[in-house]
């Protein structure tokens, strides 16, 4: 039988190689802990800090992002992201929903967390009517529940925005990537983007990837360009 992996004593490894400059070495094992489904905020942190200093600066923002998603309050991960996200070479303006924006930038539950919020504010939404049921007079039972149910909205439109928001990304990892108008380069060239230039997915076909980015703009690239 396989020995179970020890993720401690790994990632302890891998601590070691970037401290002694070994950031290929960094990489295995960190990669190799994800592949074994041993992924968490903290490894995809300690990865693009790797490959940050290894020069390879799409893949460093991807394992940001990837870390954030899962560690939204960590100061050190945002900071991290950003500061490599203004090295990159395409500044596009966001030009999606302010409202969605505005809870990207401010809900501060993992889908974990969420996901508990959720189930515990439907409990507590249901306790509270059947209660209303017996007393409906009782004015504060009322309040109570009006508040239940904001926070019930607020967590399953945040439980939903950190679902989508899990695998629907990904970052150029080249250091430039024609976008198409169809499934080859024989199609129309409609415009080129940069390492570290962030899109979400939209479709996957024959080794090929449709993109939109922030602005709007939509294509199709090869997907070897592509970290997702």
């Amino acid at each position: 039988k396989d020995q179970p992996v020890d993720i401690g004593q790994q990632n302890y490894k891998a601590n070691e190689a970037l401290q002694a400059g070994d950031f290929k070495g960094a990489q295995d094992i960190l990669n190799g802990l994800i592949d074994n489904e041993a992924a968490s905020g903290g490894l995809h942190y300690n990865l693009g800090i790797a490959y940050y200093r290894d020069g390879q600066l799409g893949k460093a923002i991807y394992h940001f992002r990837k870390s954030k998603i899962e560690l939204p309050r960590n100061a050190d991960v945002a900071f991290n992201l950003n500061y490599a996200r203004k090295e990159t070479k395409d500044k596009i303006e966001n030009t999606e929903n302010i409202v969605l924006q505005k809870l990207n930038n401010n809900y501060p539950l993992n889908l974990k967390e969420s996901s508990y919020f959720l189930v515990s504010t439907i409990i507590i939404t249901t306790i509270v009517s059947v209660i209303l049921l017996y007393k409906s007079s009782a004015e504060l039972l009322v309040w109570l529940r009006r508040g239940c149910v904001t926070l019930l909205l607020l967590a399953a439109v945040g439980t939903g925005y950190r679902y989508l928001q899990a695998d629907a990304f990904g970052v150029i990892k080249t250091e430039k990537a024609n976008v198409y108008s169809g499934r080859n380069t024989n199609s129309v060239l409609l415009f080129t983007i940069h390492e570290g230039t962030e899109f979400s997915v939209e479709e996957d076909k024959d080794d090929w990837t449709r993109i939109a980015l922030a602005d709007g703009k939509k294509g199709w690239i090869r997907s070897q360009q592509i970290i997702y």
